[in-house]
């Protein structure tokens, strides 16, 4: 939870406008910071592929 925290604040201060305001956010089911803690944490806790 810390980590997503984190990474959401540093993700919103240097996001650009043109991802900010892109047409498709709203149909995503995970925001580009759930995805960017889920791959640093899963490669920290070295999992072998995205699956495990």
């Amino acid at each position: 939870m810390a980590a997503f925290v984190l990474i959401d604040d540093i993700y919103n201060e240097i996001i650009p406008d043109s991802i900010k305001n892109r047409r498709n956010i709203f149909d995503c089911k995970l925001s580009d910071s759930e995805i960017i803690t889920i791959s640093i944490v899963e490669e920290i806790a070295t999992m072998a592929s995205e699956k495990a």
